[in-house]
């Protein structure tokens, strides 16, 4: 795993979502070796998510998200859930943090539920697997310890498997005389949604990397 500080170029947005104190801010902290995220044994301490854009081999530029703990309890519980979610929809993929010793709670496939609701690539890892001793039961589970960094280099390969640095996220307005890039989307692609404006149709999808410099003059 190695890192630098002047990412350049198409980046990776990663989020990072789940229930509170499942250790998604040690876990981006120990995947970028920085301090980026607030560690605190108060629970549900990240209130707003917080980002960071870097160089991360093997994935080359990426944006690290942490977004707070998720949980529906209340007024202020659900728009902390609402604010992540539209964070997240715009990133390239999303682990969802698990705490080892508890592992898939009801919530923790809610949380899921959701996101394949967004047509969105995703993990599941499981963190703080040091202190639970838990074994993996599942190939599509990740095992990792942000404390003794067990399963980073494995996480951060299986993203680079999963984008295999050939799709990306974007959102574009096509002007209404360049409608015929959307066939583009549609077939080698994938559109996640779709809206009518004055200046042309907006769209936010998943593109190839090698057809993404025929957008770039359109993302919004």
């Amino acid at each position: 795993m190695s890192m630098n500080s002047a990412p350049s170029g198409v980046r990776t947005h990663i989020g990072l979502f789940g229930r509170r104190n499942a250790g998604k801010s040690s876990l981006v902290n120990a995947l970028t070796g920085q301090n980026l995220a607030i560690v605190s044994e108060v629970k549900g301490t990240t209130t707003d998510p917080v980002q960071k854009a870097m160089e991360l081999l093997p994935l080359g530029p990426v944006v690290m998200i942490d977004t707070p703990g998720l949980d529906d309890e209340g007024e202020l519980g659900q728009k902390r859930v609402e604010k992540s979610f539209q964070v997240l929809r715009k990133t390239d993929i999303a682990l969802l943090v698990v705490d080892a010793a508890e592992g898939m709670q009801a919530q923790d496939r809610a949380l899921l539920a959701r996101v394949k609701e967004m047509n969105l690539p995703y993990l599941v890892v499981y963190n703080k697997c040091d202190v639970a001793n838990a074994v993996a039961f599942d190939p599509d589970i990740l095992l990792t310890s942000a404390k003794t960094g067990y399963g980073l280099d494995a996480l951060l390969a299986k993203i680079d498997e999963v984008l295999n640095h050939r799709v990306r996220t974007i959102e574009v307005v096509l002007p209404y005389d360049k409608l015929a890039l959307a066939d583009i989307l549609r077939s080698r692609g994938s559109v996640a949604e779709e809206e009518y404006r004055e200046e042309g149709v907006f769209y936010r999808a998943t593109v190839k990397i090698d057809d993404l410099h025929r957008f770039e003059a359109f993302l919004v």
